[in-house]
């Protein structure tokens, strides 16, 4: 498994768009999966407007290529655009925006299949799973300070 995290920071050019497109497109035959996870879906659309920017009209694109979607709690605005991207029912738009920590909607665009989970997460780890970026300063401002 390649993950790569805040993909948004690494897809900066149409060349590495096309490349992880690529490797979105070839790597399955080894095995091998990659993973991108993106801050949100205005960032990911971002990134594949790069990809077309390369002229990449008939081959594939970055959106076209993801075989799986794990779509945790978006801002509204981000949950009304997965819902326009992925073709999803009007009303999954509040289920996206409304998700508690652990719990995500699981979209496979190609089959059109979508499945809720629900990762029971302990109460002492809870706060872990929040992406409020002020109390994440905290934490980290806390860590470094011991």
């Amino acid at each position: 498994h390649i993950v790569i995290d805040e993909a948004s920071q690494m897809l900066t050019s149409s060349a590495l768009v096309s490349s992880v497109v690529r490797m979105l497109s070839m790597l399955p035959a080894y095995n091998i999966s990659v993973h991108l996870a993106f801050q949100d879906m205005f960032a990911l659309e971002r990134a594949d407007a790069l990809g077309a920017s390369e002229g990449a009209g008939s081959m594939n694109t970055l959106l076209g290529t993801i075989p799986a979607y794990w779509l945790f709690n978006q801002e509204p605005e981000s949950a009304a655009k997965a819902v326009k991207i992925l073709k999803l029912p009007a009303h999954e738009q509040g289920m996206i925006a409304g998700n508690a920590p652990g719990n995500c909607l699981v979209v496979f665009q190609t089959v059109g299949m979508r499945l809720p989970v629900s990762v029971k997460v302990p109460p002492t780890f809870l706060q872990l799973y929040k992406t409020d970026a002020e109390a994440m300063r905290r934490m980290l401002d806390a860590a470094i300070a011991r």
